[in-house]
C-alpha cells in the first residue's frame, strides 16, 4: 500500500479556544480516554470517472487549505490551527475482481476503527482506491468527531466530489467558508452571549419540571459489554410517519420523538419523559457552510398524560422546537446551570436519554393513497433487524437515532445500556415503535396504547423504593448518605405524604446533635448532601431536615425522635436559581 504525501499552505498558524460545538464533543470524549474510535465519522464513494493520483492529491490539498478544522490539533481545550504542514494519503490497489465501492467501504471501516491522538496527528484520514491502470476509482475520508459532525462530514464529501469533478459545484457556493475561528469570535460577541443566555434560561426553566433521570431504578448485572446497539431498517415507518405528521400538523421527527418519550416514561414509571435532543444548529448560511461540529444538546420534556396520541404529537411539537432552538451555549455553563437547579431541587441530574434526527434533509413524502392495514403489515414484514458489536461503556444509557438510508426506508438505530434496558427490550422497543405508528394510521390510539403495543413491561422496583418530588428513591440509602457526612451522629428518615401530590412522599431526615456541638447551618448541610449524591440511582437529598438535641438510642422509633427538642428545621434550599 503506497503512501504519498501532500503539503498544504493556508497562511499563518493560529491558536484559539474551542468553539461551543467543538468543546461539546471534545470535553465528553476525554471521559472515554483512548476508546473514542466509535465516534469517528467516515464517508466513502466510487467515482463515476477515474482521476489521476495527482489530481486526487490536489483536491485533498484544496479541501484541507480551505477548511481549517482538517488541519487542527486539539489540545487542552484549544484549537491549534496549522497554516502549513504535510499530510499522508494512502493509496490502496483494487484487488482483482473486487468492487471499488465495497473495497472503499472496507478501508473506511478499518480506518474508522483507530482512535485519533488529536494532540499530535491530523483529525482526518484520506485514502484512495487505485485501479490496475493507476487511476483513483474510489475515495475514503475518515475524521474525528471533534473536527466534524455528521453535517460537516457529509458536506466535506460533497466538496471533495466537486473538486474531483464528480458532481457540479452548487449554484450559490460562497467565496469563503465560515471558519471555526470566525465562529469562536461570534460566540464571544454580545450577540453570541445573548444567544447562550437565552438557551441557558430555557434549560433552567425546563429542568425544574423534568425528572432527574429516566433510570432511577436498580440496574441488572450485564453479561459481557453492557452497551448494546440495534438497527432496524423499516419501509413501514417511512410510510406511516409522514401520514401521522400531516394529520397532526407536526413533523416526522416529532412523531418518532413522542412515541419514544412516552414509551420511555411508561417503561421507567415516570409521569414525564426527559430526553436530550441532538440538535445540528445549522440555522443560517454561515453555520451551514462551517465544516466543523455545531451539534449540541437541546432539552425536551413531555408529560405522560391520559390523552389521544395525536394530541400528544401536537403537545410535543412546540416543546421540541424550543428544545432545538436552545442548543447553543458553552457546555461548562450548562453544567453549572444543571448543578444550580439540582441544588435547589435536591438531586443530581442524569440526562442520559437522547434522541437524534440524523437526517441531513428531505422528509419522506406522504403516500398518494393511505395504505390499508394489510399493506402496512406487509411493509412491516419487509423490515430488517440487526445488531452491532456491543461496547464496554458509554456516557449514554439510551439513544434513538434515525436517518434516511434509502428514499423509501427509515433507518432506526438504538443504543441501550443493557443494565437498564436488557437485550430483549431493545428489539421489542424498535418493533413496537414501528407497530405503534402503523396502527395509528387507522386507529385513534391513546398515550396508554404506546406501552401496550410495544409489549414491554415497566420496570419493577422493590418495596424499599418510594416516589418523591425528586424521583424514585430508597429512604435507607438517603439516611446512610446523610449519616456518612455526620460521623458519630444518629440519623433517621421518615416518609410523609406530600401535599397535593398523589402517591408521592416527602423525605424528612432527623439528625440528633450532641449537646456540646454547634449544629451546622441547614443550607450548608444541604449543599454537602447534594455534592455527595452518588452516581447511582435511588439517592436524592431529603425534602426536609430536622436537627434535634440528642442523644437518642440506635433503635429508637420515629415516635421517640419526634419527642426530642428541635434545634432547627427546614428544607436547606436557600439558593436562588437563575432563570
Amino acid at each position: 500500500m503506497p503512501i504519498r504525501h501532500l503539503t498544504f499552505d493556508a497562511g499563518e498558524s493560529v491558536t484559539a479556544p474551542l468553539t461551543w460545538g467543538q468543546y461539546a464533543i471534545w470535553k465528553p470524549l476525554q471521559w472515554f480516554g483512548d476508546a473514542t474510535a466509535s465516534f469517528n465519522l467516515s464517508r466513502s464513494f466510487e467515482l463515476a470517472r477515474p482521476v489521476s493520483g495527482a489530481r486526487f492529491l490536489d483536491a485533498v490539498r484544496a479541501l484541507v487549505e480551505r477548511h481549517s478544522s482538517l488541519r487542527t490539533h486539539f489540545v487542552d481545550g484549544e484549537q491549534r490551527i496549522a497554516g502549513t504542514g504535510e499530510m499522508a494519503v494512502a493509496f490502496h490497489p483494487l484487488p482483482d475482481g473486487a468492487d471499488a465501492a465495497a473495497h472503499a467501504a472496507d478501508i473506511a471501516g478499518t480506518l474508522t476503527a483507530d482512535s485519533f491522538d488529536l494532540t499530535s496527528v491530523w483529525p482526518v484520514r484520506f485514502a484512495a482506491v487505485l485501479s490496475p491502470a493507476e487511476q483513483v476509482v474510489a475515495v475514503v475520508m475518515v475524521a474525528s468527531h471533534v473536527a466534524v459532525d455528521n453535517w460537516a462530514v457529509e458536506s466535506l464529501a460533497e466538496d471533495l466530489r466537486v473538486l474531483l469533478g464528480a458532481e457540479p459545484a452548487p449554484a450559490a457556493e460562497p467565496d469563503t467558508a465560515w471558519s471555526p475561528l470566525e465562529q469562536f469570535e461570534f460566540e464571544r460577541s454580545e450577540a453570541g452571549r445573548q444567544l447562550a443566555a437565552g438557551a441557558l434560561r430555557h434549560w433552567g426553566d425546563r429542568l425544574h419540571a423534568a425528572p432527574a433521570t429516566m433510570f432511577d431504578f436498580a440496574p441488572v448485572p450485564a453479561a459481557g459489554p453492557p452497551i448494546h446497539r440495534y438497527r432496524m431498517v423499516s419501509p413501514a415507518v417511512a410510510v406511516a410517519t409522514p401520514i401521522l405528521a400531516a394529520r397532526s400538523n407536526t413533523s416526522i421527527s416529532t412523531v418518532l420523538l413522542t412515541v419514544t418519550a412516552l414509551w420511555l416514561a411508561a417503561y421507567s414509571g415516570q409521569d414525564a419523559a426527559v430526553l436530550q435532543l441532538i440538535t445540528g444548529n445549522r440555522f443560517d448560511d454561515r453555520l451551514r457552510a462551517l465544516r466543523a461540529p455545531t451539534a449540541q444538546d437541546g432539552l425536551f420534556v413531555l408529560p405522560r398524560q391520559d390523552v389521544a396520541l395525536s394530541a400528544a404529537f401536537r403537545q410535543a411539537f412546540p416543546a421540541a422546537v424550543r428544545g432545538y432552538r436552545n442548543g447553543q451555549y458553552h457546555l461548562d455553563d450548562l453544567v453549572a446551570r444543571q448543578a444550580e437547579v439540582g441544588l435547589a431541587r435536591g438531586l443530581r441530574f442524569d440526562l442520559s436519554a437522547y434522541f437524534n434526527d440524523a437526517r441531513r434533509d428531505r422528509d419522506w413524502a406522504p403516500p398518494a393513497t393511505v395504505p390499508d392495514p394489510a399493506e402496512l403489515a406487509g411493509l412491516r414484514a419487509a423490515s430488517t433487524f440487526s445488531r452491532f458489536e456491543s461496547l464496554p461503556r458509554h456516557d449514554m444509557k439510551f439513544m434513538l437515532s434515525f436517518n434516511r438510508p434509502e428514499p423509501d426506508r427509515c433507518g432506526l438505530v438504538l443504543l441501550a445500556d443493557g443494565r437498564y434496558l436488557p437485550p430483549p427490550v431493545g428489539e421489542r422497543f424498535l418493533r413496537g415503535l414501528e407497530l405503534v405508528v402503523c396502527t395509528a394510521v387507522h386507529e385513534e390510539l391513546s398515550v396508554a396504547d404506546v406501552a401496550r403495543l410495544c409489549g414491554v413491561a415497566p420496570v419493577v422496583r422493590g418495596p424499599d423504593w418510594v416516589r418523591t418530588r425528586a424521583g424514585w428513591t430508597r429512604p435507607e440509602a438517603v439516611r446512610r448518605l446523610v449519616a456518612g457526612l455526620l460521623p458519630g451522629t444518629a440519623v433517621t428518615v421518615a416518609c410523609r405524604p406530600a401535599a397535593g401530590a398523589e402517591q408521592v412522599v416527602d423525605l424528612e431526615v432527623y439528625v440528633a446533635v450532641d449537646g456540646a456541638t454547634t449544629p451546622e447551618p441547614l443550607p450548608d448541610l444541604h449543599r454537602r448532601v447534594v455534592a455527595a449524591l452518588p452516581d447511582e440511582p435511588g439517592v436524592v437529598a431529603p425534602d426536609h431536615y430536622t436537627l434535634c438535641r440528642g442523644p437518642v438510642g440506635p433503635d429508637a422509633d420515629l415516635g421517640r425522635w419526634e419527642t426530642l427538642p428541635v434545634i432547627d428545621h427546614g428544607t436547606g434550599r436557600q439558593v436562588p436559581v437563575s432563570r
